[in-house]
């Protein structure tokens, strides 16, 4: 046994430094740092419930290979010896007559195989009682409990978000009670800083979210339904999800067509024929030239651009109602960046599904968008019009991210427009308003007190769009 142990253990300590080492550079454990949380209490709290999934399958597989290993051994003799036995032992002594009473050798055999069975699926059931716990403790501590349903979906939305909020261990909550409204035909633009809570907003609506975040939300509808228990089939055709790096979201190992053809296989239930033909017709749509020798490419043999229209055409197999494009354009240049957005422009007007784009670039969000909703530290601080955004923005963070885009009459002798300071970590957020501490018209309220987001309606009559999240909004 002894022996057995020493030759498994540096297995599993490799395992555990490897996974402990993953972890460690997490936000939420440097956070716990900063705090001053001692090193014991960050290994029980932080570390060990984050590999304890994959460290319990792991040492369930060595108990099993451990008792295989000391069955052989006795087996062979090497073992507990008579009058002591185990099941090697009761093996190699019914060995002898095993043509003569054949379960005298089985039985040993399948009580070996059963209790290897059983040792994984011991180690599978408390990995899921591990992971059961984690992601109750997910949520951080004193947080309000997701409100009910606020009432009948709205028929005409294809996405409706309500009170969306995404945690994590260590009460990290990156993305705080976000609410959206998206209809046919509409393109609406979500910006903001690196960090804001743009793309995790985006994964918690496609159902992405990275383990173990959760999601909670009072409302959750793609096309009036809740999106959270749509099956897999209906919301692989529904959802069409476009990111930032196309090269990640295509296999490099598989034909572009091919992987093209499978949505078409898997949700529509299309043959394989049918498949190809769709898929190369889908190419086709994208203006991407000569598609049927590209569909018997691999990814790494066409360039950005078209790599990302291949993208955009694996959304279209379906019927996408909801188009989500993560910063499409982030790694392209600006010919085919526009490309890409003249794409996205035709392909929601001709299919009449919503998109949401997302991007840092208020710039390319105000020539593509209809609507535009900011995003600040997890909120949504503003919503308004894509035509009132130059001139017409009342949040100090949305006038700010607008002069930070040059244009054609900026004086090139001075520095470039920026915002001062630094956007907050997500367990670092007070209870005012969260970008007080940048924001050059703040006040004692700003800093004590956050503001809802309410309709901003600096004229009598008004558009009810515009919406802002700010107590000296306009100041």
């Amino acid at each position: 046994m002894l022996g057995i142990a020493a030759a498994v253990a540096p297995g599993v300590a490799r395992l555990t430094q490897t996974l402990a080492a993953s972890v460690a550079g997490r936000d939420y454990v440097a956070a716990a740092r900063l705090l001053g949380v001692p090193r014991p209490l960050i290994l029980v709290r932080h570390v060990l419930p984050n590999i304890a999934e994959p460290l319990i399958l792991n040492l369930a597989q060595a108990m099993g290979g451990a008792l295989l290993g000391l069955a052989g051994m006795s087996f062979l003799g090497l073992g507990v010896q008579p009058p002591a036995y185990d099941w090697g032992r009761l093996l190699f002594d019914g060995f002898s007559r095993i043509y003569v009473t054949p379960v005298v050798a089985l039985g040993p055999a399948v009580a070996v195989a059963l209790a290897g069975i059983g040792f994984n699926l011991l180690g599978d059931a408390l990995a899921r009682a591990a992971a059961r716990t984690r992601a109750a403790g997910a949520a951080p501590a004193g947080a309000a409990p997701a409100p009910a349903d606020p009432g009948e979906p709205d028929p005409d939305a294809v996405l409706e978000v309500r009170d969306l909020t995404v945690a994590f261990p260590g009460g990290l909550t990156p993305v705080r009670g976000v609410s959206l409204t998206l209809r046919p035909g509409e393109i609406v633009g979500l910006v903001g800083e690196s960090g804001s809570g743009k793309s995790l907003t985006a994964a918690a609506i496609g159902g992405l979210v990275p383990y173990p975040g959760v999601v909670r939300a009072g409302a959750l509808r793609l096309c009036g339904r809740d999106a959270r228990t749509m099956p897999d089939r209906e919301l692989g055709t529904a959802l069409a999800m476009v990111f930032q790096d196309p090269m990640a979201s295509l296999n490099p190992a598989l034909r572009v067509g091919g992987q093209l053809a499978e949505v078409a296989t898997v949700h529509l239930g299309a043959s394989r024929a049918e498949a190809a033909r769709r898929a190369v017709d889908r190419l086709g749509h994208v203006r991407i030239p000569d598609p049927e020798r590209r569909a018997r490419q691999h990814p790494h043999e066409l360039s950005g651009g078209m790599r990302q229209r291949a993208v955009i055409a694996m959304g279209l197999m379906g019927t996408p109602r909801l188009i989500v494009a993560d910063e499409p354009t982030t790694a392209l240049d600006v010919t085919v960046q526009r490309q890409i957005l003249t794409l996205l422009r035709e392909v929601t007007a001709e299919t009449g599904a919503a998109t949401l784009f997302i991007s840092h670039d208020i710039a390319v969000v105000g020539e593509l968008c209809d609507r535009v909703v900011v995003m600040y530290a997890g909120r949504v601080v503003e919503e308004l019009p894509v035509a009132e955004l130059a001139g017409g923005a009342a949040h100090p963070y949305t006038r700010a991210l607008v002069a930070s885009v040059p244009g054609m009459d900026t004086d090139r002798s001075r520095p470039l427009a920026g915002i001062p300071g630094r956007p907050p970590a997500p367990g670092g957020i007070g209870p005012g308003c969260a970008f007080a501490p940048r924001c050059p018209v703040a006040t004692s309220r700003c800093t004590a007190e956050r503001p809802p987001l309410a309709p901003y309606a600096p004229e009598p009559g008004a558009s009810t769009a515009h919406k802002v999240a700010c107590w000296e909004a306009a100041a």
